[in-house]
């Protein structure tokens, strides 16, 4: 035996006792790089519909109730309790001892502010504000109590709270909108540090923050990286944690590698395309139902959906998502028939057919449009890309400014509602940016089923407004999608069906 080197092992055995120098197990991760395929526009939360930054916002900021991640059901968040005293009066109190980042407490006039001189103010034309008219007023009962008054019997009042953040009004009036836009101010488990606009944000850990144990991991960085192939070679060599809007047919190559994994669900995102009915964009054949019948006809939905999404995704038969109150199954589309396509399109003085403009922003959305080309190709219509993969807030701007010529690919997730009052007053309530409809008889009907608490009633409005968009043919539906993003092999994710990321309890193990 080698006596010297038994010797110097058993000391340094010694030592690492004494010293607490023996090996430890490897630390775990306290970064997580979240990868997105879309800029972020805007870092005010009510200047835009941005699901990605909500997602962000649920980091920086709090919001006023919280879904149960399993259950989807309402629980308190800065809100400790919550009640309905009337038919139009919601009564909230704050949980004491929050504060924002920069220390000032949250207060019930922050709340007013927010909802009132905010959201509501026309001056700052918020893309939010259809989700909150139903309120008439905020009133401030104490720096910890306020009432809603709502304009009529509207039973959503408080989910719609989970997905409001309030802002701090002494900060904001301070800064102005400028900063307001750029430099967010919240109460979440996440301060902001820098918006590399564009292309990065990066978050790190409250450590003031008020919900004890959170968050798990140390620091986010959201990284946006407008190529899919990008996205998933980062994530196969570690450069990144998590990817958002793995396509179907990428999951395997995610699944082989040892070191990264698929998180899957079934979303209440739909896709559908809308078509610019009122001719709202300017001259278009679209103005007529016939055209508009015609191109539902031509394409065969069903069989693209099959050969794109590989069982990810279902096709949609109306404009509702089957996770949304008020949804009606029995809605069926009009069937593939070429022939009688062709045969409307003649009827509406296009025998030869014309070309069209479709607009877009999901990657996804590509593919379907390339295989409903070559269907409307064979009937005579010609579709020209206008692709803004990468560059939504853009995309968001032509729709909203009235200059979607033609038609319109878009995709839309009831904003986290469940419910169809999170979508119909968007797209189809009078003075919507988003409607390109103009039918005043579906918006007073989305108006109706709005304020009142008869269920019964609301899934009758709701069905007869589903009808409708059938009948008029203001949408061709076209599949509800999957929540599928690429992981690393070591990152413990919820995936609720409502696409609500709750990073701040995601942790490595």
């Amino acid at each position: 035996m080698n006596h010297k080197k038994f010797g110097q092992t058993a000391l340094l055995a010694v030592l690492f006792l004494i010293f607490g120098l023996a090996p430890q197990p490897a630390a775990a991760k306290d970064k997580l790089i979240w990868a997105l395929g879309s800029k972020i526009p805007t870092m005010d939360i009510y200047g835009t519909t941005s699901l990605n930054l909500t997602n962000i916002y649920y980091m920086i900021s709090d919001s006023l109730l919280e879904r149960d991640l399993d259950t989807l059901e309402l629980k308190p968040n800065l809100a400790k309790s919550w009640k309905r005293l009337d038919d139009t009066t919601w009564e909230f109190t704050l949980r004491k001892g929050v504060t924002f980042h920069n220390g000032n407490p949250l207060t019930a006039e922050d709340i007013r502010y927010t909802i009132m001189d905010r959201i509501l103010n026309p001056e700052l034309k918020s893309r939010q504000a259809p989700g909150f008219k139903f309120i008439k007023d905020v009133k401030v009962l104490d720096k910890l109590t306020f009432q809603i008054v709502t304009k009529g019997p509207y039973p959503l009042t408080d989910d719609r709270m989970h997905t409001f953040f309030p802002y701090d009004k002494e900060w904001c009036e301070s800064v102005g909108e400028e900063i307001i836009a750029e430099k967010p101010m919240g109460t979440g488990p996440y301060t902001f540090v820098q918006w590399d606009r564009g292309s990065r944000v990066v978050l790190t850990a409250n450590p003031h923050y008020w919900n004890e144990g959170l968050p798990k991991i140390k620091d986010v960085v959201v990284r946006v990286i407008p190529e899919q192939s990008t996205r998933i070679a980062e994530l196969l060599k570690g450069g990144v944690d998590l990817i958002s809007k793995l396509d179907p047919d990428k999951c395997a190559m995610v699944e082989k590698n040892k070191e990264t994994k698929v998180l899957e669900t079934p979303s209440h995102r739909i896709t559908f395309w809308q078509f610019d009915s009122m001719g709202r964009a300017g001259e278009t054949p679209f103005t007529d139902k016939r055209v508009r019948q015609a191109v539902c006809h031509a394409i065969d939905r069903q069989k693209i959906i099959e050969v794109m999404f590989q069982g990810h995704s279902t096709l949609l038969n109306t404009c509702l998502s089957p996770f949304d109150f008020g949804y009606n199954p029995d809605i069926t589309w009009y069937e593939y028939n070429p022939d009688k396509a062709k045969a409307l399109l003649a009827e509406a003085g296009y025998p030869d057919g014309f070309e069209a403009d479709i607009l877009f922003y999901y990657p996804i959305s590509k593919q379907f449009n390339e295989a409903a080309m070559g269907y409307l190709k064979k009937v005579g219509i010609t579709l020209n890309f206008k692709n803004y993969v990468g560059n939504v807030g853009q995309a968001i701007k032509v729709r909203d400014g009235g200059k979607c010529k033609d038609i319109g690919n878009f995709g839309w997730a009831s904003y986290m509602l469940l419910d169809a009052d999170g979508l119909l007053p968007f797209w189809f309530g009078e003075g919507s940016k988003k409607n390109y409809s103009g039918d005043e008889k579906l918006a007073a009907w989305i108006e109706e089923a709005r304020y009142s608490f008869d269920q019964e009633k609301r899934e009758k409005l709701y069905y007869k407004v589903q009808k409708r968009v059938k009948e008029q043919v203001y949408w061709m539906p076209v599949n509800v999608i999957n929540s599928i993003y690429g992981a690393n092999k070591d990152l413990q994710l919820t995936l609720p069906v409502n696409e609500t990321l709750m990073l701040k309890i995601a942790e490595f193990k």
